[in-house]
């Protein structure tokens, strides 16, 4: 007689297993082969090359696109030299007004120059390769005669310029005020120090028999600006620092240091501040200015700054005295002023001993009776 085959049970779909976050772990991994993610969000910072990002992590870490605003304020470097911020500035609207001679294949209008100060291109790594945009306001004396085109140098510490692209020329500018833009490409990338200038030139081309004025716009709501591409070195803020300087977030969002007054001495290994300023008056049981532990340290309570031990306050300092909460000031020396303290020892030394037979009130007077002679104190 032939065996029975045996049919294994099938689960119905509906009835599959269906994975729950385990309630042990705040993160829960979800295998994904589709391509979708939107499965799940990834919170974990990547640190292996395989593991997945998000979105945050990707904007921090991608570089950063750069646009520098021309201004009409001199620059640090002086002469000819204007300002060129890493920010839009929001003042009056200024204008620049140059007459450009008959024939000019580039009349030279306005140079611009980083601040030597600023950090963001202080905390650039190189100018990549790449195609540099410019952005500007401007409006021409007479219709169909006037272009422009932009000249970008890198500039060093001691004053000498590179330059680096020459753009194109612009399209014709019109008479009624508008914008134009125009753009150049960087061939070789170019590395960068601390102490290093971006530098742009406007020249100003004149197609007819005769001057034509050429006037460009910065500041305001203008946005005059040069759009660099992607730039190493400032999507975290932009800062290359002093070995053993302190950065900290400037009024204007970037990283700085101040070594004169905030310092980390490499040699020593030690803190080196000049100004230091505690917001919190902090407590007894919660000093402002802690030692290892939470309860040891320094407090403020109206005019008065306390020393809080284990919770107690040992010594409270005012304006007018010195209070040590019942404790001994001890390993004082003898006094040579008249205005120190005595120490004990002192006291005893400094001080004659009698025998006293008698003491005679006179008058409220103490007086002591030795012998034969009496001796008012």
């Amino acid at each position: 007689m032939a065996k029975k085959k045996q049919t294994r049970k099938r689960t119905p779909l509906s009835k599959k297993f269906v994975p729950q976050a385990s309630l042990v772990s705040d993160e829960l991994y979800i295998p994904n082969h589709s391509g979708m993610l939107d499965a799940g969000k990834v919170h974990r910072t990547p640190t292996d090359e395989l593991d997945p990002v998000n979105k945050e992590y990707v904007d921090d870490n991608i570089p950063a696109n750069l646009s520098l605003f021309f201004t009409e304020n001199g620059s640090d470097i002086g002469g000819v030299y204007l300002d060129m911020e890493v920010s839009p500035v929001t003042d009056p609207e200024e204008n620049i007004l140059t007459a450009i001679p008959a024939n000019s294949t580039g009349t030279l209008m306005a140079t611009f120059a980083t601040l030597l100060a600023d950090s963001t291109i202080g905390g650039i790594v190189e100018l990549p390769v790449g195609i540099y945009g410019f952005h500007v306001h401007c409006e021409a004396s007479s219709a169909a005669k006037l272009s422009m085109h932009a000249e970008l140098y890198h500039r060093n510490a001691g004053g000498t310029e590179t330059l680096l692209l020459t753009t194109e020329d612009s399209n014709l500018i019109p008479i009624a005020k508008g914008s134009i833009a125009f753009h150049g490409t960087l061939s070789t990338e170019k590395e960068w120090t601390s102490t290093d200038r971006i530098v742009v030139k406007l020249y100003g081309k004149n197609n007819s028999a005769a001057a034509r004025n050429l006037t460009i716009y910065v500041e305001g709501d203008t946005a005059s600006r040069a759009a660099l591409p992607a730039i190493r070195g400032i999507a975290t803020g932009g800062f290359t620092g002093t070995a053993g300087s302190i950065p900290f977030v400037a009024a204007d969002g970037t990283l700085t240091e101040d070594n004169s007054n905030l310092f980390w001495n490499v040699g020593r290994t030690e803190l080196e501040p000049n100004l230091i300023h505690i917001q919190s008056d902090g407590s007894q049981a919660y000093p402002a200015l802690k030692f290892n532990d939470m309860n040891t340290g320094f407090y403020k309570s109206g005019d008065s700054i306390r020393t809080s031990i284990n919770n107690s306050t040992e010594m409270i300092i005012d304006s007018t005295s010195l209070d040590i909460q019942t404790k001994k000031i001890i390993n004082v020396v003898d006094p040579t002023a008249n205005q120190e303290a005595a120490t004990k020892k002192y006291v005893d030394d400094n001080i004659s001993i009698m025998d006293v037979d008698t003491i005679v009130v006179l008058d409220g007077d103490v007086a002591t009776l030795n012998g034969n002679v009496l001796i008012l104190v």
